[in-house]
């Protein structure tokens, strides 16, 4: 053993073999806990995707997208029936929506409403158009309205494009004159759901 430290002494250029064995002890604990460091980042998924800047939906493969869309086309559809269809064992899906719910791919689930209720409402798309100031306070009175299903920030004309969802369009009209109201509000323009030809609301993009 003595011979050893002798060999370190010679080739690290140390004065002694006392400092010779406290220079490789030191050197092999920083070593180590280099490595220890990069095993943590290794195992951490978010951590290591924040670090080398990747989307977290750049790591789903086919079969999760495959998934994904038989999700959103039934979510209650049972763990035997995907496995079925994905030609898979059933302990891999039910993983692999543990995972996609763990890492906030899936965020929840929610019930679509069928035809027959859906004709029953009277939809309309109402574009906004706020003064910049007043943006925030505009958003905070229309999430107050039940009747909002959706507002998205867009470009163009309108600063704001609004889903709204009404019983009868007695109730929409009345919805609208409120709208216009709201403090910061510009101008409004309204445009009437008829119809809705196409629906990929159950596809994955």
């Amino acid at each position: 053993m003595e011979e050893f430290w002798k060999r370190v002494l010679a080739d690290a250029s140390v004065q002694n073999v006392e400092s010779a064995r406290r220079f490789v002890e030191s050197t092999s604990a920083f070593v180590m806990s280099m490595v220890v460091c990069a095993e943590a980042v290794r195992a951490t998924p978010q951590s290591a995707q924040l670090h080398q800047g990747r989307p977290m939906d750049s790591r789903l493969d086919d079969l999760d997208h495959h998934l994904l869309a038989l999700l959103q086309a039934n979510a209650r559809e049972p763990a035997a029936n995907l496995a079925r269809k994905l030609k898979i064992a059933r302990t891999t899906v039910v993983a692999r929506i543990a995972r996609l719910e763990r890492e906030g791919i899936v965020a929840g689930y929610g019930v679509r409403l069928g035809h027959r209720l859906e004709q029953a409402v009277v939809r309309a798309f109402c574009g906004l158009s706020v003064n910049a100031k007043g943006a925030s306070a505009v958003m905070r009175a229309l999430e107050r309205l039940p009747e909002v299903e959706e507002v998205w920030a867009v470009s163009g004309e309108f600063d704001y494009m609004v889903l709204l969802r009404c019983g009868t369009p007695e109730q929409l009209d009345a919805l609208l004159d409120q709208l216009g109201q709201i403090e910061g509000v510009k101008k409004t323009q309204t445009s009437i759901v008829l119809s809705r030809k196409i629906d990929r609301r159950g596809a994955v993009t």
